[in-house]
């Protein structure tokens, strides 16, 4: 099938290329039996990688579409040739792909570890996770503690890095924190933002 020049490449997997296009790019695949899907699907499609492929695919996708026209300027973007990056060739500003930092946290009390619920949704969860954390230039040690206390009214210390996890559907990169229970374990809940905390 030859491809269309508005099909364009986003990455490989194993040497298995991932491109980006609209419906109307893929007569031939439609007539196999192919179809869409809502993006949702990815958090459970298997194989794993395809997970990953649909929905980093989702989130350039979206960040091509936001950067059409320079915010500097108003002329039209073009994709850079040597790298993942919108380039105005009028003004010469340069796009990235957007990144969210947020930090999401384990907070501890000996043998006893916060169990949280977000307001609005179903699932317990053990971690907190706060969108945007970086706003303001905060350091993220900052911001684990801030966090806690904005919604679950806890000191906490002792913090620990964990590890970091993209999670695309929101442009967001989490970094996982551990800490410990700083004087009282007296919740008091943020209800605007969870609807349950308590020590399990």
């Amino acid at each position: 099938m030859q491809r269309p020049e508005t099909r364009r490449y986003l990455f490989s997997i194993d040497e298995e290329g991932f491109y980006l296009g609209r419906p109307e790019d893929f007569p031939a695949l439609l007539e196999m039996g192919y179809g869409f899907e809502d993006t949702w699907i990815l958090r459970t499609a298997r194989p794993e990688y395809f997970r990953f492929a649909g929905i980093t695919g989702r989130q350039l996708q979206e960040w091509y579409e936001s950067r059409r026209f320079c915010g500097r300027c108003g002329k039209p973007m073009i994709h850079d040739e040597k790298e993942r990056m919108m380039r105005c060739p009028a003004c010469g500003l340069m796009e990235f792909p957007k990144i969210c930092p947020a930090v999401i946290v384990a907070v501890t009390d000996h043998d006893r570890i916060l169990m949280s619920k977000y307001a609005g949704r179903g699932n317990i969860l053990l971690t907190r996770c706060s969108p945007d954390s970086q706003r303001w230039g905060r350091p993220l040690e900052e911001t684990v503690q801030r966090e806690v206390m904005e919604e679950v009214g806890l000191k906490v210390k002792n913090l620990t890095y964990y590890k970091s996890q993209p999670w695309s559907f929101s442009d967001t990169l989490l970094m996982g924190f551990f800490c410990e229970l700083d004087g009282s374990d007296q919740i008091r809940l943020d209800e605007e933002e969870l609807s349950l905390a308590e020590w399990g």
